[in-house]
């Protein structure tokens, strides 16, 4: 590998001449290069043990010499003209529609700023001393899952679903994470120390009889959604009960912030009825009701919108992104899911969005 690296540096020198003396680094694919006025080489293992890869002059406008056939293009292309710059709140809110993936679907940018990278440090320092609520149905459960993947270094997510309450707790050293979780405030965890941070799941599918637990947990996050058990026959009505009440917790509680996530695309007829023609009023409606002038912590993300960036293939439901073992927990795991191959399972949908998610929760607290 490192003869490859060096072959590739050295014939990208040759063919691009435009920079004096370039400062070279790597990143592995799905990576971006942050180094202004520099080349960054771009590579992964290609089929065969080839290499694919990208060089980026990073400037006013980025210049790549594509990697390919065994050899560099001769002329760099123009591939982008972001400027570097972190992303503010509203970046984010409004990317969301006009984001852009790689060629290889790992990696979900913006166009008009760099979003921070995402890891274990970052979510404990934007929560710490906090408390998260996640609440709404399986789609939520899976990006509350996908954000304990994150803090826990994991790459391979498969979930033993569930349509139970959760709770996972955290700080430097340790973690814990309980299903059928209840309330768990101030827990020790296995090292005898509390939580830094505290993650919650209600299992909360149905708007008109919500249990999101505002008042018992007392959260300073709540991400939630309503989506597939909220039937299409049901009306737009139906969430009025839900809005009413996070409207009284806002006002009461200054501290508490509130991101309600639209409802993605499914194929038609899938579980729940909850095709384009009722979805897409019912988005509109959600964020008309729940964005009230007079309230400045409850926000909307658009993740109908980022879905449909790029339609990722879907689970064999029709819905989930992320791997899921049958039937339900407790139950013992089926033999035929047991053969799952976790290669299958990286969940890029909801790793990308949890970088999203927390970049929106960074930049507003920051006040960017």
């Amino acid at each position: 590998m490192k003869e490859h690296k060096e072959l590739m540096a050295h014939e990208a020198k040759q063919i691009i001449s435009q920079v004096e003396e370039p400062c070279w680094s790597w990143e592995f694919e799905g990576t971006r290069c942050f180094s202004k006025g520099s080349y960054v080489p771009k590579y992964k293992e290609g089929v065969g043990g080839c290499l694919v890869g990208e060089f980026c002059l990073k400037g006013d406008v980025k210049k790549c010499a594509q990697w390919g056939a065994g050899k560099y293009t001769k002329k760099p292309k123009i591939c982008d003209s972001r400027p570097a710059r972190p992303c503010t709140f509203n970046d984010v809110l409004d990317g969301m529609r006009s984001g852009t993936w790689d060629d290889m679907g790992t990696r979900f940018s913006l166009q008009s700023c760099e979003m921070l990278t995402i890891d274990r440090k970052a979510i404990l320092d934007a929560f710490r001393g906090k408390r998260v609520l996640f609440s709404g149905d399986s789609i939520m459960r899976q990006i509350y899952i996908r954000l304990i993947g994150v803090l826990r270094g994991q790459s391979v997510f498969i979930e033993h679903y569930y349509h139970q309450d959760s709770y996972f707790g955290c700080n430097e050293e340790a973690d814990d994470w309980l299903v059928v979780g209840g309330i768990q405030k101030g827990k020790l965890l296995g090292n005898g120390k509390p939580a830094v941070v505290e993650l919650y799941y209600r299992w909360d599918p149905f708007p008109a009889k919500h249990r999101a637990g505002m008042t018992e947990i007392e959260p300073d996050y709540h991400f939630a959604s309503h989506m597939y058990w909220w039937k299409g026959k049901e009306p737009l009505q139906y969430i009025d009960k839900f809005v009413q009440d996070a409207h009284g917790y806002a006002r009461s509680h200054p501290q508490y912030r509130l991101f309600y996530l639209t409802t993605p695309w499914t194929t038609d007829g899938t579980f729940g009825g909850v095709d384009a023609a009722k979805r897409i009023p019912r988005n509109a409606y959600v964020s008309s009701q729940l964005l009230a002038p007079s309230l400045h912590n409850i926000y909307m993300l658009d993740y109908s919108a980022y879905a449909d960036i790029r339609k990722f293939e879907k689970t064999a439901d029709g819905i989930h992104y992320m791997c899921i073992w049958r039937p339900k927990y407790p139950e013992p795991i089926k033999p035929k899911d047991s053969k799952i191959k976790a290669t299958n399972c990286e969940d890029p949908m909801n790793g990308n969005w949890v970088t999203v998610m927390m970049n929106a929760v960074i930049a507003e607290k920051a006040g960017r």
